[in-house]
């Protein structure tokens, strides 16, 4: 039977007529009596609404109206003609029955999920590119001032120990590795180096400095920058600083692909 609306379809086990129905010469599949047969395609000629439209859903059906179901008996209302691909002409049934109401919100549930997680993955994508542009503007300006310092309280900085430094990484994705480095400083200021992580793999150091910043007020301790590029295809961006005391490295760091995190290096154990 063909009940007024998609509510009182499913409340009654039956049929109702979608507002939209498909358009002259539009392409739909046909089903046939016998479910166990292949749909057909057609393409449709005309469409006959239900005689009291007034009485159906205006925002029209959520399911497929690509697939047009011959119910025995609607003969006038809510058809479609159609014409198949060996000539043939033929009026088929237009109504459609709803789905449970439970399917019908899950559906719902989904879709807006997916809108949401694409949303946030567009808001993390573009928070992502900020962070790393002021990285990089952060690393431009520190490779300037500590290029132009280089003495502290009239006697000339002293390189932090060049050699193997190993440590662990802790990431804003979850992607903690472990990290090896050769860092070498040389007495001119400037940091030259290659290095292996857990999982990115390795990469060659480039535009490093070491130094110290003029409004330190800790001692003026060493502070290092440097831009490692990977053999993936990303860079990322290192800022820190050095322990004269322990010859530790603690640094920030943020990647071109929007991961941030930090990680400490220490030389590498001697009985390696």
């Amino acid at each position: 039977m063909l009940y007024p609306d998609k509510s009182a379809a499913r409340r009654e086990n039956g049929y109702y007529c979608p507002a939209n129905l498909p358009r002259p010469g539009e392409r739909v599949y046909v089903e046939q009596e016998d479910p166990a047969l292949p749909k057909r395609k057609a393409t449709v000629v005309s469409s006959q609404v239900a005689s009291q439209t007034s009485l159906y859903d205006s925002r029209g059906s959520v399911l497929q109206r690509s697939v047009l179901q011959p119910v025995p008996g609607f003969e006038s209302d809510c058809t479609v003609s159609v014409q198949y691909d060996d000539g043939m002409m033929e009026r088929v049934s237009a109504a459609e029955q709803p789905v449970p109401a439970a399917v019908e919100y899950a559906e719902a549930v989904y879709w807006t999920a997916l809108v949401v997680g694409r949303l946030a993955l567009e808001l993390d994508i573009d928070g992502g590119d900020r962070a790393w542009d002021s990285a990089k503007d952060r690393r431009d300006e520190l490779l300037e001032e500590m290029s132009a310092v280089r003495r502290v309280e009239g006697r000339p900085l002293a390189p932090p120990l060049s050699g193997e430094y190993w440590g662990a990484s802790d990431e804003s994705d979850a992607g903690d590795q472990a990290v090896r480095t050769t860092l070498t400083f040389n007495d001119g200021g400037t940091i030259t180096g290659r290095g292996i992580d857990g999982v990115d793999g390795s990469y060659r150091i480039t535009r490093g400095r070491w130094g110290a910043l003029r409004d330190q007020a800790d001692g003026a301790k060493p502070t290092v920058t440097w831009t490692e590029v990977y053999d993936e295809g990303f860079e990322v961006v290192v800022e820190g600083r050095y322990d004269e005391s322990a010859a530790k490295i603690k640094a920030d760091f943020t990647s071109s692909r929007g991961v941030r995190g930090m990680f400490e290096l220490k030389p590498k154990p001697s009985v390696f």
